[in-house]
């Protein structure tokens, strides 16, 4: 989970930033701001609701990376 942290929490910014630039006033600004805070979920949860990521080849390529790089520790 440690990997995703930074990466989610960049994309949110961005989704953040997209939001304020969007927003055509404060008070709609504040309402979609609160309204995809609230939609926000763990990713830690979220990896165990939707499994479908392990059968992407990219997934497996870091998996195996990951597993070489830790026998050489």
């Amino acid at each position: 989970m440690k990997i995703l942290n930074p990466v989610c929490a960049v994309l949110r910014r961005e989704r953040e930033e997209e939001i304020k630039r969007l927003a055509e006033h404060e008070e709609q600004y504040r309402n979609e701001l609160t309204s995809y805070e609230n939609s926000q979920v763990n990713v830690e949860v979220m990896l165990r609701r939707a499994q479908s990521y392990k059968e992407l080849y990219l997934y497996k390529w870091l998996r195996d990376d990951v597993r070489e790089f830790m026998k050489e520790k």
